[in-house]
């Protein structure tokens, strides 16, 4: 019978596995996305609250004419046309993705969000930069992935430029994650 230390042991090693696996597939998936947010003639960057409410709550905020993207309440967003803005927000994801360690934590208080069509079909990203996860919708082959913080202060100065409401503060509860570790 295996101690528990080894069951330990064996369970590191077999996460760590996996947190190596979905790096290399998201770094080879990391351009295709910023190529297809690039080739968006438009793209709407939004500003989210990442609170958790109660379905009350949620249809209190709908009846007062809130707007939700994917169950979190939409504080402010701006459609982008401008290719430079496009651009910065597809490099800043790519080179997010490709250099993620795998560090994360276990929040996922997303504040930001992206959606544009590619292929026909809408794609939706919600961030969270304090865990460093992001997930996507309608973009096959990459449905979950890990990123660094350097994102949140170029998308905050877009939406800035925009004059559009968000948390100036996009990482306010985050410790700092242990690479490699999930807490």
């Amino acid at each position: 019978m295996a101690t528990a230390d080894e069951v330990n042991d064996n369970s590191n090693q077999e996460y760590a596995r996996l947190v190596e696996s979905r790096l290399v597939a998201q770094r080879e998936m990391a351009p295709k996305l910023a190529s297809a947010i690039e080739s968006c003639s438009e793209v709407r960057l939004y500003s989210l609250d990442p609170g958790y409410y109660s379905k009350l709550s949620r249809l209190f905020w709908r009846l007062k004419g809130g707007k939700e993207l994917d169950q979190y309440r939409i504080i402010g967003s701006v459609l982008l046309k401008k290719p430079e803005e496009i651009r910065s927000l597809a490099e800043s994801l790519r080179h997010a993705i490709e250099s993620s360690d795998g560090t994360v934590a276990m929040c996922f208080n997303p504040r930001h969000a992206l959606r544009f069509k590619a292929s026909g079909r809408e794609v939706s990203i919600v961030v969270c930069f304090e865990c460093l996860n992001g997930v996507i919708a309608g973009f096959p082959g990459l449905e979950i992935f890990y990123n660094t913080r350097e994102p949140a202060s170029i998308w905050n100065q877009i939406l800035d430029a925009h004059k559009t409401s968000f948390e100036r503060n996009s990482t306010r509860h985050s410790p700092e994650p242990t690479p490699g570790a999930v807490h």
